[in-house]
């Protein structure tokens, strides 16, 4: 606390900001001036004030987003570099609850309403509707349909908002709807004091850290959506100064697994002539099932500099089991403990903004894990055989160490008008202790050079990428990109086709690119009804073995989604990834296309489409999203895959690739939104 207040007393200077709404054909347009500002989005009951969706891009300072509303009473807020504001032009009677948008229809055209009528509602509303989700494929002569409902309960007064979904599932009916099994999916409930607000939720919310390099992972509780598959409260206090505190808890729903109670004997081989009176061997499960999160987040904004300190702590995870020998005299003592796992970690970081354009950015963290056992079965034998937990246990509680971690980033960035780049550079050390593992370490690199260039109907992102990959003698289930034994990360964030493919790979080198022409977010390509009328995307990747070595995959995609008549509308969609991997025995290129066409307005959507669809639901935000062929790929990693399973894995990418090229699905889709 008192490294804040003396940054705190260095510079308070905040910057200005100035906000306008306007209306441009069938488009609302958001536009705040917010000069020094780093990042900023727009958020409201439009997006489930979800601040990781809709990112305003900077010209000279002033920041935009357009966006595609049906008439109707929105609330909104701006989120400046972390900090939540309400439109300095639009005041709402109540901070708390954003500012007032009201939107009518007249003569067929989208027109401002009465926001004062708005501001005067002081009566809670209940707002039901209803979404249709009907899917029928043909393959091959085969056939199949998913069709989905969704009843959705929205409530908004003065102090509460709240949201619940019942949803089908997907399994549960053909064609028949009285077939339909409907179970509660997701809801939150936000209580409001003032400028405080406390959370409740079960499978939907979102907490978001403000950690500018993502420590703890980009999916998972603490950059994109804290409540999926999970439920728990969350709590945000604002304070003096421009300091806040945010806290949060979750336990992830669905049982735990039961942990491998049985050791096989093989396991010991070479144990009884090794010479060692005893000897012991550990196995999981890979499960986050069931475990316990929780997070606290301090963050202070002092104009030029901001700061702040995370806190992470999973509890009971991947349930195991430790199986130890004693050897005797008269034969052998067996023990086994079953055990879950412990992990905390801590950030701290800093960003510098020392020019008017340029900043600086350092973050350090620090993490450490162990195994706690819960029950233990001893007995006696004659001989050396499997391991296994009884019938009869009696309570254990030893705490073993796992490993600890430390990671270290630090980064320039510069913008400026229509630019923006970054270089940054990253340590991390991964120290095994004695106890479930030999003694071991781990040193990781990487350096990052990155920039972005946006126009008003276009923009273009470049990136290079060198990572350094030295795993010493460390277990051969610790993977920089896997998170059994790596703590930072939640879930499968870093698992794209390019780290897949640098999996083995100690020194790699990666260049990536992308370029959409429209006014939209970059990767916003999709089937949803705020899609601009025209789009064009293409990107490209290249990922080399050594520094700028030999090529090992390269990849090429082009799509393009264009409003024909109307409401009429047709997409094309094509990728080509080429393979050069010796130690997958994969050298081959792969290409897959899909076509679609059909008729969107703002509440229902029919198409047809043919081949594989890269635009699905996305479960996480409940939202479509660009993320089908990413996600079919990422089928090929299965939970645990150790580092020396490349076998294994390039056969899993070949068999994904194949199954996107010989493709040949009929899809028939409707979508309707009450």
């Amino acid at each position: 606390i008192g490294l804040i207040v003396c940054v705190l007393g260095v510079s308070m200077s905040v910057a200005t900001a100035r906000a306008a709404v306007r209306i441009d054909d069938a488009e609302v347009i958001f536009t705040i001036e917010a000069r020094g500002a780093k990042s900023v989005f727009l958020v409201g009951d439009f997006n489930n004030w979800n601040p990781t969706l809709e990112q305003m891009y900077s010209v000279d300072g002033r920041y935009e987003v357009s966006l595609y509303l049906l008439p109707g009473a929105y609330r909104y807020k701006f989120v400046v570099d972390g900090t939540w504001v309400v439109d300095p032009d639009n005041p709402p009677a109540d901070p708390a609850k954003g500012s007032v948008l009201a939107l009518e229809e007249r003569g067929g055209m989208l027109a401002f309403g009465s926001a004062e009528e708005v501001e005067k509602e002081t009566v809670a509303v209940l707002q039901p509707s209803l979404r249709y989700t009907g899917v029928f494929e043909l393959d091959d002569g085969d056939t199949s349909s998913d069709q989905r409902f969704d009843f959705i309960f929205e409530h908004s007064s003065k102090r509460i908002d709240a949201k619940v979904d019942f949803k089908t599932l997907s399994d549960s009916w053909s064609l028949s709807p009285l077939e339909a099994r409907i179970d509660f999916d997701r809801g939150y409930i936000d209580l409001h004091f003032g400028d405080k607000v406390v959370k409740g939720f079960e499978n939907d919310t979102t907490w978001t850290s403000r950690d500018p390099f993502h420590l703890f992972g980009k999916v998972g509780v603490f950059d994109y959506n804290a409540g999926y598959e999970r439920h728990g409260a969350a709590a945000v206090l604002p304070l003096p100064l421009n300091i806040e505190i945010s806290a949060l808890y979750t336990d992830k729903i669905g049982a735990l697994p039961g942990p491998p109670l049985a050791v096989d004997s093989t396991a010991f081989d070479g144990f009884p002539g090794a010479g060692s009176p005893d000897t012991t061997v550990y196995r999981y499960a890979n499960s986050f099932g069931g475990s316990d999160t929780w997070g606290i987040q301090l963050f202070a904004d002092a104009g030029s500099f901001k700061l702040g300190y995370v806190k992470r702590g999973n509890r009971g995870f991947q349930p195991g089991t430790l199986a130890a020998i004693a050897q005797e005299d008269s034969g052998y003592v067996s023990a086994a403990y079953t055990t879950r796992e412990f992990w905390d970690a801590d950030v701290v970081w800093l960003r510098w903004r020392f020019l008017s354009h340029l900043a600086a950015v350092t973050g350090l963290g620090r993490a450490t894990g162990d195994a706690r056992t819960e029950a233990v079965s001893t007995y006696p034998t004659s001989r050396m055989g499997d391991v296994s937990v009884g019938q009869i246990t009696e309570p254990s509680d030893k705490k073993i160490p796992i490993q600890k971690s430390k990671r270290w980033h630090g980064a320039l960035e510069y913008e400026k008008s229509r630019w923006t780049a970054r270089a940054r550079y990253s340590w991390n050390r991964y120290e095994f202790e004695p106890g479930l593992y030999a003694p071991a370490v781990a040193t990781i690199q990487g350096v990052d050079v990155d920039g972005e260039y946006r126009a008003d109907k276009w923009q273009a992102v470049a990136r290079v990428s060198y990572l350094d990959q030295d795993y010493g003698g460390t277990p051969d289930d610790f993977h920089f990109f896997t998170p059994s034994r790596n703590f930072w990360l939640d879930y499968r964030d870093k698992l794209t086709i390019e780290n897949m493919v640098v999996f083995d790979a100690p020194r790699s080198t990666q260049l990536t690119g992308a370029f959409v022409w429209n006014k939209r977010v970059l990767s916003r390509l999709s089937r949803i009804p705020d899609a601009a009328p025209t789009t064009v995307f293409a990107s490209g990747a290249l990922v080399m073995r050594e520094f700028f070595n030999r090529i090992e995959y390269a990849d090429v995609r082009a799509a393009v989604d264009r409003r024909i008549y109307k409401h009429i509308y047709g997409q094309v969609d094509t990728r080509i990834a080429y393979y050069d991997k010796s130690s997958w025995d994969l050298k081959k290129t792969f290409f897959s296309i899909y076509v679609e066409a059909g008729y969107r307005r703002d509440w229902v959507e029919a198409s047809v489409g043919f081949g594989f669809d890269p635009v699905v639901l996305d479960p996480v935000i409940n939202e479509y999203s660009d993320i089908g062929r990413l996600e079919h790929l990422r089928q090929a990693i299965p939970m645990g895959v150790e580092r020396g399973d490349v076998s294994i894995l390039g056969e899993g990418i070949r068999r994904q690739e194949e199954s996107l090229q010989d493709n040949r699905v009929l899809k028939l889709e409707v979508i309707v939104f009450f």
